[in-house]
């Protein structure tokens, strides 16, 4: 620790670990919000430039990797962190740090920026392979919402991931959206969603509808949920091609019926261990009600299950649902049928007929009336 209080310290956490000797002392733990910049130039601090990994202050930091792989969390506040090169993890607390009995008159200075829009915390991955890791704060602050940036551009389109740290499983409705040109960050995708205390959370990859050098990332909620690469492409394409809003359902705390109700263009995650109850139907709800014709795709994944129903003429339009440890407690759905509007696209037995026929990781595809 120098004389401002900064900690210094080794990969575990000591000053020096003569198992990993060749890394010494590579990480700074700071006291006080700093301008942090890990790539220092000739003219700067010398000694910045050998360390890899950052924690930051609980203030509003501004911090700057290198070339290395970074690992940098920002300890909450407003921070600004950019990854620079390199396959870096940048991860944060999702909370300004001012305590709940923080002066109100102090709201519009601490939450507000000089254009009325909210203040947000920036991520910028740079180049290489980038994880952004969203943590939920430890102790509830003043703020009831929260905002984050992340600027995603790399011309090689390296796979990222945005890891959503919901451990506590408090997600249960995630809302994705285009933004359109009038907003605060033109023709990115919004990704926004509650906790359990009713605090609203806005996830901004920025320029996502401009370029593909944005669009290279998937997400991870929890340790449940992970919309690979592939989903977020036709995630992607539904947005742009129907200009509807496209949502994912967490049935941890949105239980499903026994006879449910599943809309076009979304996403439904089912833990069929919450399932108490017999499910005799789910009925997909379609405003397209004059064709009838419908693609279903079934896959099977050790213990859990996928469907997917198209709309042929529109094959943007499609609504998933994954059902986790379906072959568990498969007897929840023996008497499952599936619907179109309320009207028979498939018999319980014909579903239980296709699912026993996949082997592990297969997908089979049905055109169906």
């Amino acid at each position: 620790m120098d004389l401002q209080g900064n900690q210094y310290s080794g990969m575990n956490g000591e000053l020096y670990d003569p198992k990993y000797s060749e890394y010494k002392i590579d990480t700074i733990n700071f006291k006080n919000n700093k301008n942090i910049n890990l790539d220092q130039t000739p003219t700067q601090e010398v000694l910045l430039s050998s360390y890899h990994n950052v924690i930051g202050s609980s203030e509003n930091d501004i911090i700057q990797g290198n070339a290395s792989n970074n690992f940098i969390f920002g300890n909450g506040g407003f921070d600004k962190i950019n990854g620079f090169h390199g396959n870096d993890t940048l991860s944060i607390e999702m909370s300004t740090n001012i305590p709940k009995d923080y002066s109100e008159t102090h709201l519009t200075e601490s939450l507000r920026n000089l254009f009325g829009y909210y203040q947000n915390t920036e991520l910028i991955g740079g180049t290489g392979h980038d994880n952004y890791i969203l943590n939920f704060e430890k102790k509830e602050s003043f703020e009831d919402e929260f905002h984050v940036s992340i600027d995603n551009y790399d011309v090689n389109q390296k796979l990222d991931n945005l890891i959503i740290n919901d451990l506590s499983k408090g997600i249960n409705k995630v809302l994705l959206r285009k933004v359109t040109s009038s907003e605060q960050f033109p023709n990115s995708l919004l990704i926004e969603f509650k906790d359990k205390n009713n605090k609203y959370y806005k996830i901004y990859i920025k320029k996502y509808f401009e370029s593909e050098n944005y669009r290279h990332i998937q997400i991870q909620i929890g340790d449940y949920l992970t919309i690979t690469a592939k989903d977020m492409e036709a995630i992607y394409k539904s947005l742009i091609q129907n200009d509807e809003d496209y949502h994912l359902f967490i049935t941890e705390t949105h239980k499903m019926d026994i006879h449910d109700s599943i809309m076009d263009n979304h996403y439904y995650y089912v833990d069929t261990n919450t399932i108490k109850y017999s499910v005799q139907a789910v009925n997909f709800l379609s405003n397209n009600s004059k064709k009838e014709k419908r693609i279903l795709k079934m896959s099977k994944f050790e213990n859990d299950v996928l469907i997917q129903l198209q709309d042929p003429e529109n094959i943007s339009l499609y609504t998933v649902i994954y059902y986790k440890d379906y072959l568990i407690n498969k007897d929840h759905f023996i008497n499952m049928n599936f619907e179109l509007n309320s009207r028979i696209l498939m018999k319980n037995e014909d579903i239980k007929s296709n699912l026993d026929e996949l082997k592990n990781g297969e997908i089979i595809e049905l055109e169906i009336n």
